[in-house]
């Protein structure tokens, strides 16, 4: 079973029947703490979502749908000040036993036309590592505040940017 994240919801999927189940989710304050540490968040204020497990007749394997919303608060580029933003994703992903376990993936190749199925360990699936997943994914690489941008004081960058420095190279010598 692969291991436990800070945020876990795990389903026994061989519970879910022809209609499939729904669950609701709310992290607690310390996994939404857990979570923010290791995605490097000043806060993770809220996530919340909801999940639909659905098997397809005569599969061994199930199709996910989730929906969630995460309140996250990043450092700025530029001034490290707080930027607040709302993150709202679905996520849809489908999970199907591996055909053969004794097989080194090591070396598999997967193209975009290839299905891209999740393997399902043990009949276990574990919704919340889903979620941080996408929500990893979803994060503004560079959050900046309104406004905020790079100054060079004392500094005039048209003439003192190495592109600058380079075109002067360029330049025959002066005569004198």
């Amino acid at each position: 079973m692969p291991e436990q994240s800070d945020f876990s919801l795990v389903v026994d999927v061989s519970t879910v029947g022809p209609g499939g189940a729904e669950y609701a989710f709310v992290a607690s304050p310390a996994e939404r703490r857990a979570v923010a540490d290791r995605l490097g968040l000043v806060d993770l204020v809220a996530l919340t979502g909801t999940a639909r497990v659905m098997r397809a007749a005569g599969e061994k394997g199930v199709y996910l749908e989730v929906h969630f919303v995460a309140d996250v608060v990043q450092s700025c580029v530029v001034t490290l000040e707080p930027v607040s933003m709302r993150l709202e994703e679905d996520v849809e992903r489908t999970y199907a036993p591996p055909t053969d376990p004794t097989a080194d993936t090591a070396d598999v190749v997967v193209t975009m036309e290839d299905d891209l199925t999740e393997p399902l360990v043990h009949d276990r699936l574990d919704i919340g590592a889903a979620v941080i997943e996408h929500l990893a994914l979803s994060l503004d690489p560079y959050p900046r505040k309104p406004g905020a941008a790079f100054v060079l004081e004392n500094q005039d960058v048209a003439t003192n940017s190495p592109f600058a420095a380079l075109a002067r190279l360029k330049q025959p010598p002066k005569s004198g």
